[in-house]
């Protein structure tokens, strides 16, 4: 289905998002500087680093990240820790799901390395690692800190109010799967911080404009590079609108596509510039990956290139 664009009809102009601005000044500036931002998946694992802990994402800046990708649960105890739900089994050894274990429970479980290995270290709990960052820029992208189903709103609420608590609502960015009742609620909540909807559709674009959040952009998901939400009028919409295009390199499984095999794997496999020039061409300035000192030096190159 084809969808006409009209700019005049939707609330994402910048005249009704003029109230967020400096709450997103950070983020954009960073992105003017850079040209785009190299957001690392889940933090680097290496070593005894496990994914979702604070030295992998201390690894991922020093490998030249400008922001890591980050994931959270609340277990049954209500206390929050870093850690992407349905990763028990290859970061803790177990076949049970976070969000539904305790604080003891927890706390007795030594995380795995990328060899299984025990690393002689605990799940990072959400308000340390804010701890551990509170003092310098870096950047995050809250990913996945919401229930699946968005049954409980709260889930998410009681992440960013500790985010608020610790003065850092200006260098995260919050995304979650494309849910109207999820802004609706959002709305309702007054949360400032800077919100991605991750869609495929312009539909759901121009429906996430019509809620009073602070709007700053959107992850897009492609299978193709002839899809709609791709297309010159979309992106040019975007650009525009001085939206955040987020996508993602990163590189799951062999059936993992989220932005037209545009993605990590090819990157090291064919070339930087196979995987990664049509995304720069394409105007996306947040692009998530694994290997971010490889894309880091895609970017330098392609920098002195211009």
């Amino acid at each position: 289905m084809s969808y006409d664009i009209n700019i005049n009809k939707h609330k994402g102009d910048k005249e009704m998002r003029n109230k967020y601005d400096a709450v997103n000044m950070r983020i954009k500036e960073r992105i003017k500087e850079k040209g785009f931002l190299i957001a690392a998946h889940r933090g680097t694992h290496m070593g005894t680093f496990t994914e979702n802990t604070i030295n992998a994402y201390k690894a991922s800046f020093a490998f030249h990240a400008d922001m890591v990708e980050m994931d959270v649960i609340r277990n049954d105890s209500k206390e929050y820790y870093c850690i992407h739900d349905g990763t028990e089994q290859q970061n803790l050894g177990v076949k049970l799901n976070s969000r539904t274990m305790t604080d003891t429970q927890i706390n007795m479980l030594e995380t795995r390395n990328y060899y299984g290995k025990k690393t002689g270290r605990v799940l990072d709990r959400f308000e340390d690692f804010l701890k551990a960052f509170a003092d310098d820029d870096a950047l995050f992208n809250l990913d996945r800190c919401w229930d699946k189903d968005f049954e409980d709103f709260s889930y998410s609420a009681g992440a960013l109010e500790l985010i608020e608590k610790y003065g850092m609502t200006d260098r995260f960015l919050f995304k979650t799967s494309f849910n109207e009742r999820f802004m609706q609620e959002l709305e309702a909540s007054g949360f400032d911080i800077p919100y991605l909807a991750i869609v495929s559709t312009p539909e759901q674009i121009y429906t996430a404009e019509k809620y009073d959040i602070n709007l700053a952009g959107f992850e897009l998901l492609f299978r193709t590079e002839q899809d709609q939400i791709i297309s010159d009028k979309v992106l040019e919409y975007l650009k525009n609108k001085d939206y955040i295009r987020l996508t993602g390199s990163e590189m799951i499984g062999p059936d993992w596509n989220v932005s037209a095999w545009h993605n990590d794997d090819r990157a090291v496999l064919e070339s930087p510039g196979a995987a990664w020039d049509f995304l720069a061409e394409k105007g996306f300035n947040v692009i998530l990956t694994d290997i971010p000192w490889y894309m880091h030096e895609y970017r330098a190159t392609r920098s002195n290139n211009k």
